[in-house]
C-alpha cells in the first residue's frame, strides 16, 4: 500500500479507515496502519484533528541526545535570518513525555467518542414508551476505548479540540451533554447523509440546541417548541410546538419527575424564561405561562 493508491475515487473508504484507526489500530488491515504510521500518507497530514495537535502539543527535540550544535537525528535545519530559540533539551527522566502521549492518545480516543454519539447514539435513546432497555453500542462507553477515557483524562482534554457544540471546557464537562442529546429520548440519524455542509449544520443545530426552546415546566410538564430553518438562510420552514408528559409507566398515570430530570428540566426553563415568545407558539397547545 502506497500514498499513490489513495485518490479521488476512494479518499472517503481511506477516511473511513483512519477513523476507525484512531479509535482502534489494531482494527483496520496492517498494509493501511503501515501506511497511516509511515508519515507519508496525506489523510494523516491534512486530518483537522491531527494536523491540530501536532501544531499545539510540544514537540520533542529529535530522536537522541542533543548536544546544543542541532545534532539529533542526523539533518541539519537549513539556515533563517532569525532562528527559533532552540527548544529546552528533554531530562533524563524519560516518565516527563508520557503525560504528552497519554494526552494524545487520550484525545484520539475522545474524537472517536464523540463521532461515536454522533453515529449510533439512536441505538442508547429511550425510545420505546414501555420502558424497555436500549440496545447500546460499546463504542460509546469511554472504558471501552484505548485509552480507557477515566474521569481524570476526561477532565485533562480540552474540548476545543473535539469540534463539538455543546457547552463546555473538557472532555468530562462536554460528554454528559453529549449523552443527553443523542442518548436521551430524542434520537438522531444524520450521519449516512452524504453532503457534509448538511453534517455539519445539523450537527451545529442539534447540539446547540439553537433551534429548541423551553417555553415553560413544572414538575410533571415540559412545553418546547421547535423551529426548522432552512439552511444558509434563517428563514423558517417548519416549527413543532408540543407538551410532554411525565409518565409512570407502571401506572399510566402523570407522574412528578424525580431527581436528576427535575432538576436538569427546571434547569433548562429558567434559562430560556426570557427568550421572547417565538410566532405561533400557544397557537394549538395551551399552557397558562407563569
Amino acid at each position: 500500500m502506497s500514498t499513490h493508491d489513495v485518490d479521488g475515487l476512494n479518499a472517503g473508504y481511506a477516511r473511513a479507515l483512519l477513523d476507525e484507526y484512531l479509535e482502534n489500530p489494531d482494527a483496520v488491515p496492517s498494509e493501511w496502519r503501515a501506511l497511516f504510521e509511515s508519515g507519508e500518507s496525506e489523510l494523516v497530514a491534512t486530518h483537522p484533528g491531527i494536523a491540530r495537535l501536532l501544531e499545539l502539543l510540544p514537540q520533542a527535540q529529535g530522536n537522541g541526545a542533543g548536544d546544543g550544535d542541532g545534532a539529533g537525528n542526523g539533518h541539519t535545519a537549513a539556515a533563517t535570518a532569525e532562528a527559533p530559540p532552540a527548544p529546552q533539551p528533554l531530562s533524563d527522566d524519560s516518565s516527563q513525555a508520557t503525560p504528552d502521549s497519554q494526552l494524545l492518545g487520550g484525545i484520539a480516543a475522545a474524537m472517536a467518542l464523540v463521532k461515536a454519539h454522533r453515529t449510533h447514539g439512536h441505538l442508547a435513546a429511550r425510545l420505546d414508551p414501555l420502558g424497555s432497555e436500549p440496545v447500546g453500542d460499546p463504542a460509546l462507553e469511554p472504558l471501552r476505548l484505548e485509552p480507557k477515557l477515566t474521569p481524570e483524562l476526561q477532565a485533562r482534554i480540552p474540548a476545543s479540540y473535539l469540534r463539538v457544540h455543546v457547552p463546555g471546557e473538557t472532555l468530562a464537562d462536554v460528554l454528559p451533554k453529549l449523552s443527553e442529546t443523542y442518548c436521551s429520548t430524542i434520537a438522531y440519524e444524520l450521519e449516512h447523509l452524504s453532503d457534509h455542509q448538511q453534517r455539519v449544520w445539523l450537527r451545529q443545530a442539534i447540539e446547540s440546541g439553537r433551534y429548541r426552546q423551553a417555553l415553560s415546566a413544572d414538575e410533571k410538564r415540559l412545553h418546547l417548541f421547535h423551529t426548522v430553518h432552512k439552511n444558509g438562510s434563517g428563514t423558517a420552514v417548519a416549527t413543532g410546538e408540543h407538551m410532554l408528559l411525565h409518565v409512570d409507566t407502571a401506572t399510566g398515570r402523570v407522574c412528578p419527575m424525580e431527581e436528576p430530570l427535575a432538576g436538569r428540566i427546571g434547569t433548562l426553563a429558567r434559562l430560556h424564561s426570557g427568550l421572547p415568545l417565538p410566532d405561533g407558539a400557544g397557537r394549538y397547545v395551551g399552557q397558562p405561562r407563569s
